[in-house]
This record gives C-alpha cells, structure tokens and sequence, in this order.
C-alpha cells in the first residue's frame, strides 16, 4: 500500500484497503497480552510443569488453544517467562 500511496494510485489503495477489511472477517481475534497470559497460566497448571525444561508439555497443550490468534514466539515467550517465575 505504500507503494501504490507513493505513486499516488489511491484506487489501489482503496482496493487494498476494503480486502484487508474483507480478510480481517474471515481472521480469528487476536489474544490480548492478558488472555494469553491467563491461558498460558492455565496449561502450566494443566500440565505440571514446575520449570522452563517443562516447557514442551506447555507448548503441546497451549499451541492448539491459541492457534491463528497468537503468533509463535509470543506463545514461547510467555510460557519461558512464567516457567522462569517459578
């Protein structure tokens, strides 16, 4: 879309524009920093885990509760940081 604004195309632009609105519909929310916080709290308990080598049985419950609306390393991030915590 920068593109198309430095070439002064705002019909592309626009287009653009209404099939990110039209692709957002069809998107999962995304987890706020909290939601998944609260998830990750929850598969560390479901699983038992009690230290950052735990981390895989976390990964394994939480990777398909938050699929599409968390990216990856986020994921990992909150759960090392919490089995850190502990």
């Amino acid at each position: 879309m920068e593109e198309a604004r430095g070439a002064n195309r705002p019909d592309i632009v626009e287009a653009t524009e209404a099939e990110i609105v039209v692709l957002q519909a069809y998107l999962p929310a995304a987890l706020s920093a909290d939601e998944l916080n609260s998830l990750v709290g929850a598969a560390v308990l479901e699983s038992g885990a009690k230290s950052p080598a735990d981390m895989g049985k976390v990964m394994k419950l939480l990777l398909p509760r938050v699929a599409g609306r968390a990216p990856g390393d986020q994921v990992s991030s909150a759960v090392r940081q919490l089995l850190q915590k502990q």
